[in-house]
């Protein structure tokens, strides 16, 4: 399966893009990666995907707050909520086991399709062509 960010994943923004675009390849090296399966090598993912959701969650609020989005709360919430996801699965990995590194890649879809594709792409707007009256 191929993970990889095209156009139409796009919110209009080019520093979300180009991080959307980090994710997304993330989340094709994690399905593509044949190597061996065990706490320390997910474990380096799951540091990753943290420190990049923290650093990521950041810049769309900034934007947001600078561009008065009216969903502000609601979508920062998702991201509260993408978190808890990922802290559960990081307490979970507890031995050498597949079913862990699905349960990672089954994450970073679920942010791409309830995240990215339907809460991110509500900012579209806000950084599209202005309109001056």
């Amino acid at each position: 399966m191929d993970f990889k960010w095209d156009e139409s994943h796009s919110v209009g923004n080019e520093v979300l893009d180009d991080q959307h675009r980090r994710l997304f390849d993330v989340l094709d090296m994690m399905n593509n990666d044949k190597g061996i399966y065990n706490r320390s090598y997910n474990a380096v993912y799951i540091t990753y995907l943290e420190q990049f959701a923290k650093s990521h969650f950041r810049t769309e609020r900034i934007l947001m707050v600078d561009n008065c989005y009216e969903g502000i709360e609601q979508h920062v919430e998702s991201h509260r909520q993408l978190l808890r996801k990922l802290s559960k699965i990081k307490a979970e990995i507890d031995d050498k086991d597949i079913e862990q590194r699905k349960k990672l890649i089954d994450f970073v879809l679920d942010w791409k399709v309830n995240h990215i594709l339907t809460e991110d792409m509500k900012l579209k707007h806000l950084f599209g062509p202005k309109v001056i009256s």
